[in-house]
């Protein structure tokens, strides 16, 4: 079924329209218009290349999810009509009804979300990164991380290792880096404090009612909760380097204040906890950031990273 699309941003509603005419329209020929030939797409899986790739992941994630909705809570964005990049976050529902990357199907309900930042030129997506809570997918199938990982590094032979880092190490198409909005400085400084470890110092940030939606579906109601959380998931990683890619504030009279940021942070993983005993292994993490602000603190925060990413490392020999 057709959408209109009209939130009285156009930058917004080119994304939203786009992606519901491909996935909920099932218009797939349609990535040829929208996506350039030689598209780099990065995620924490791997790196593909080309239109025809993302063509080819469409159509085998709806042969498995023929249901998948892909609802648009937000699409921050900088940049002007010529050359732009867009921050979308997406929450998604699917029904596990065919057979696929899970096996055969098992009538499982999905729920969890997706952020694309997409880097947009003439209305053509030229560069993409992507980060998926795979965390949240794979325990409503039924399985761990830690599970899945393990699968998938034996049946690559042992170690996933060199696709595990390739989004860190491709050379983006799209080199801005945001823009020098508050909002931005303010996640991208929160990011940074909470993945190397300066759990206390995050606090100054977030206002003491913040909600929080984590990595595995995870859901926590305020300050001190959420970044227990977050201390929780980050305290077996230790920092080595973490950089921001991209830090983006936008504002708007329908939905206030809001900031995105993209992070690529090197860890070793030396502590005991949520990603078992300490391996020694290094790891590289792809995390994107969004926040809604009330006045100048973060009143609510979106993190998203990849469970499964991290323990194919670990695992990796």
């Amino acid at each position: 079924m057709s959408e209109v699309f009209t939130t009285g941003d156009p930058y917004a509603d080119f994304i939203l329209r786009l992606t519901h005419q491909i996935w909920e329209e099932r218009d797939i020929e349609a990535i040829r218009t929208y996506y350039a030939d030689a598209v780099p797409v990065k995620s924490p899986s791997g790196m593909t290349t080309g239109s025809q790739s993302v063509i080819d992941s469409t159509k085998a994630t709806l042969v498995e999810f023929p249901d998948r909705q892909l609802i648009g809570e937000d699409v921050i964005h900088t940049g002007s009509s010529d050359e732009w990049l867009s921050s979308h976050r997406i929450f998604s529902t699917a029904t596990h009804l065919g057979r696929g990357y899970f096996g055969d199907p098992t009538g499982r309900s999905l729920h969890y979300r997706v952020i694309a930042d997409c880097a947009v030129r003439d209305n053509i997506i030229f560069d993409e990164w992507l980060v998926r809570d795979f965390g949240a997918i794979v325990r409503q199938m039924g399985s761990t991380p830690e599970e899945v990982a393990r699968k998938i590094v034996a049946e690559a032979g042992g170690s996933t290792r060199m696709t595990d880092v390739m989004f860190a190490h491709a050379a983006p198409v799209y080199r801005s880096r945001g823009n020098d909005h508050v909002a931005g400085r303010t996640l991208a400084r929160l990011a940074e404090r909470l993945l190397t470890g300066r759990f206390d110092e995050a606090r100054e940030d977030i206002d003491r009612a913040c909600h929080f939606e984590l990595p595995g579906g995870e859901v926590a109601h305020w300050r001190d909760s959420g970044v227990s959380s977050i201390r929780v998931l980050l305290a077996p990683l230790r920092c080595i380097e973490t950089q921001v890619d991209h830090a983006i504030g936008h504002a708007d009279p329908s939905r206030g204040v809001r900031a995105a940021v993209r992070c690529t942070t090197t860890f070793v993983h030396e502590g005991a906890g949520g990603f078992g005993q300490p391996s020694g292994e290094e790891v590289r993490v792809m995390s994107i950031w969004h926040a809604d602000f009330v006045g100048p603190n973060i009143g609510r925060l979106y993190l998203l990273l990849d469970e499964v990413a991290v323990w194919r490392q670990i695992l990796s020999t």
